[in-house]
């Protein structure tokens, strides 16, 4: 039972983590990118491809790291970086002055510590 709690944590993780890889790096919205040149200038655009590239390769890692057979560390390290990606994500929008929903990422993050810890600890692949 453990182990479908797990996974459905980590593919919920993963959903969220690929409509950041299309809001942020593929198809940001124009208004948003916008403000994010102004605060950040040139570096706004790299700054969002590198993010989106990172939200990526942790939702592969959540979920498809595990059906490859790839140590069951990689989700470990995949959940627990997540809980910091989305952490900082909400401090970011924050300190840019938007009006981001926090709980949601602040219950996300909540939700990677949970699959990083019984990933590690209560059952690891």
């Amino acid at each position: 039972m453990i182990h479908w709690l797990l996974w459905a944590g980590q593919i919920a993780l993963a959903i969220k983590l690929i409509t950041v890889t299309f809001s942020h790096g593929i198809r940001p919205e124009a208004t948003k990118l916008e403000r994010g040149q102004a605060r950040f200038g040139t570096l706004a655009r790299p700054l969002l491809w590198v993010i989106a590239l990172a939200a990526l390769l942790a939702a592969l890692a959540l979920t498809v790291a595990p059906l490859l057979g790839l140590p069951g560390s990689a989700v470990v390290w995949a959940a627990g970086l997540t809980a910091v990606f989305m952490l900082a994500g909400v401090a970011l929008h924050l300190r840019c002055q938007e009006k981001p929903k926090p709980f949601v990422g602040v219950i996300l993050a909540l939700i990677a510590l949970a699959v990083a810890y019984g990933r590690l600890a209560v059952a690891p692949f």
